[in-house]
């Protein structure tokens, strides 16, 4: 599953799990983190540039000249936090959250 953070109006920032089409999870395995803790949200994409194809003929003019789209690889995600919800810390590092008594 892949999680998807929303900055509301610069006051809140919203963490939600979502399917592998962008659809929020409801139900079991649900997660939806509020925090009001961050400082400020950016994303980067990272992409992958499109494969060139050029040939020429034997006389040497051209006669294929393409070049493929770039393609989105990842999006690189860097947050600032004033306060730390230990809760979307955790899903968003996929780790455990770990708690006092030990149940996290």
């Amino acid at each position: 599953m892949a999680s998807a953070a929303t900055a509301i109006k610069g006051t809140h920032a919203r963490i939600v799990r979502v399917d592998a089409c962008g659809n929020p999870v409801t139900g079991t395995g649900s997660l939806v983190v509020v925090t009001k803790g961050f400082v400020q949200v950016q994303m980067e994409p990272q992409y992958e540039d499109g494969e060139e194809f050029f040939e020429r003929t034997a006389d040497g003019t051209p006669c294929v000249n393409q070049k493929d789209d770039p393609v989105l690889k990842r999006m690189q995600l860097t947050i600032d936090f004033c306060e730390i919800n230990t809760t979307g810390v955790a899903y968003l590092a996929s780790a455990r959250e770990l708690t006092v008594n030990g149940a996290g």
